[in-house]
């Protein structure tokens, strides 16, 4: 599959996209389905974004598809949820292509950036995931399983998509540690999703800031979360030197955007704003050092959406962004980044009229009228 290298973080011979997954859809016919309506609805997107009137076959064609594979789990689902058995009356090999497909399916709707049909997605692979992990005959002894691989993917999108909607809890919550999951960049999203549940837990006590001790651990995490990166990105056997270059590169870029995500999230305090600032002028300067962006272009939008939200002041900076962001959006699909881009570019204009508002409370705007966005 021509999209399979951008849908995990690395595209190496661990990449379920790339080998498991199309080997599944062999012998099962809705993950067959789910995966050609995915190739579709791809196809089509990057059509989209790159100013290229999409064929009306390519998104009838995804229409159908998924269709095709929410027929038969459509019924299984039933099943699933009117059984005490853990996984109802299905069989584990039904549960896996039950498990397999609707990921699939949420991985469809972010792709085309249709937010309320992978939500509705989300709440279904998430209650298949947890019968999965709560029926004992499915446990492997190998961590290293598919199904293990993709709950930790199905969290990713949960710690994406909570970011812009902190003022309440998430509809779904799923935590998993297998080895296969801990890439390089595990530890950092693990540590965002936790940046991002402390400012909850603010927002729903009369504890308005976070402790001293939690930020101290905080602190520690991340410079962990950069030694780990680095380690392992030594380890991968990646299929050009430009890749690995630029997934270097990656390491700080993410190192300096948790940093500043956790200092806007933690406050005023002075100090935070001069080492905010700091990592500020770093993560700009790693940003323009990527001359090869094709391999990491589908893990961007996280730090270019970090780093557009400082630079109110900096028209050049703000063209900069936009410029990177055009150039992800045609490289890997829209998304929902061209919402991404209306959000800094709301933020921006309020940095023009002297108010700079925090794009965290402006984001919270957004989602109290319904209107979240998926950071991908």
């Amino acid at each position: 599959m021509v999209i399979a290298p951008q849908l995990d973080w690395i595209d190496t011979s661990q990449n379920i996209y790339r080998n498991d997954i199309p080997l599944i859809s062999l012998e099962i016919p809705s993950v067959r389905w789910a995966l050609l309506a995915l190739a579709a609805g791809d196809l089509g997107s990057m059509l989209t974004s790159n100013s290229m009137e999409p064929r009306p076959d390519y998104l009838s064609m995804q229409d159908k598809l998924q269709h095709e594979a929410l027929g038969p789990l459509t019924a299984h689902i039933y099943q699933l949820t009117h059984n005490p058995h853990p996984y109802g009356s299905l069989s584990v090999d039904e549960l896996r292509g039950l498990l397999v497909s609707m990921f699939l399916l949420v991985s469809l709707g972010i792709r085309t950036g249709r937010g309320p049909i992978w939500r509705l997605h989300m709440r279904a692979a998430y209650a298949i995931s947890h019968a999965w992990l709560a029926a004992d005959d499915t446990h492997l002894e190998d961590d290293d399983g598919i199904e293990k691989s993709i709950i930790a993917l199905l969290s990713e999108f949960q710690t994406w998509s909570s970011i812009t909607a902190i003022d309440r809890p998430p509809n779904w919550n799923l935590r998993i540690s297998c080895n296969r999951a801990e890439g390089p960049f595990h530890k950092y999203v693990s540590i965002i999703r936790h940046i991002t549940e402390l400012a909850r837990d603010q927002r729903f006590s009369s504890n308005q800031s976070i402790s001293t001790r939690n930020s101290d651990c905080l602190r520690k995490d991340i410079k962990e979360a950069r030694r780990i990166a680095t380690v392992q990105i030594q380890k991968i056997d990646f299929q050009t030197r430009q890749a690995r270059q630029s997934f270097s590169a990656m390491i700080d870029i993410y190192y300096q955007a948790t940093l500043i995500y956790f200092f806007r999230v933690k406050g005023d305090d002075c100090a935070d704003q001069a080492s905010c600032t700091i990592a500020r002028n770093h993560l700009f300067e790693s940003l323009r050092g990527v001359f090869d962006m094709e391999s990491i272009a589908h893990c961007l939008a996280w730090p270019l959406l970090i780093a557009g939200t400082e630079c109110h002041d900096c028209i050049d900076d703000q063209i900069f962004i936009e410029h990177k962001m055009l150039e992800v959006i045609k490289m890997t699909g829209g998304l929902d980044r061209a919402r991404m881009m209306g959000l800094l570019r709301e933020l921006w204009a309020t940095g023009q009229q002297q108010t700079v508002v925090n794009w965290i409370t402006m984001a919270k705007q957004w989602d109290r009228v319904g209107d979240p966005i998926l950071i991908q």
